[in-house]
């Protein structure tokens, strides 16, 4: 996805059955690039999209926080803006998570939970100096959400995720930020034919 030098890369889709300990899809620095890729340990499909945009040069890019199944919560730099760039294991029923979030206390964590069987864990990446300018979710079920109008987003670049939720466990769950054109808006939506997916997701100016 080009070089690792000037610009940062987050997860913006996720998609699939996430039926067991080997499904993964990540977003990673190797060689000096940027690489999305992923893997499964069934016959199933997975799949996702990650979106890249310009670091400004007062920026930095903070290493890779991974929490898994079975751990403590995860505090992450409090100085910046964080996002998925990574998610692996059982999503197969309402009660697994894994999520980024600032608490009320202006805290960046990475937790997760999990009612199944098999491994969880997920990873984000934060971006120093970064606000974020808007976020909200999507639960299935509902329309898509609204995350910048187009007055708003001629100051942000990019959206992404920043967690999921639920059962994706038949190959057409999927999760996405993406930016339609008609109305000028980013949004947060996805698909299911299980229960329980919700996304959260939020943007960088």
């Amino acid at each position: 996805m080009g070089s690792a030098t000037g610009q940062v890369c987050f997860l913006s889709r996720v998609i699939g059955d996430f039926d067991g300990g080997g499904e993964h899809v990540d977003v990673s620095i190797s060689g000096g690039r940027w690489w999305l890729s992923g893997a499964s340990g069934t016959s199933h499909t997975i799949g996702a999209t990650a979106f890249c945009r310009p670091l400004d040069p007062s920026t930095s890019v903070s290493s890779e926080f991974t929490w898994t199944k079975g751990g403590s919560a995860v505090n992450l730099p409090d100085n910046g803006s964080c996002f998925l760039t990574r998610v692996k294991g059982a999503f197969n029923g309402g009660g697994e998570q894994v999520r980024t979030f600032k608490d009320d206390s202006g805290n960046w964590w990475l937790d997760g939970t999990s009612g199944a069987s098999g491994t969880l864990s997920a990873s984000v990446r934060c971006v120093a100096g970064e606000t974020i300018v808007a976020n909200n979710s999507w639960d299935q079920g509902n329309a898509r959400t609204i995350l910048i109008t187009g007055d708003e987003r001629f100051t942000t670049r990019a959206c992404f995720l920043q967690g999921m939720r639920g059962q994706f466990e038949g190959g057409g769950e999927y999760i996405m930020t993406y930016h339609d054109p008609d109305v000028d808006y980013f949004y947060v939506t996805g698909d299911s034919g299980q229960f329980s997916v919700k996304a959260w997701a939020g943007c960088i100016q």
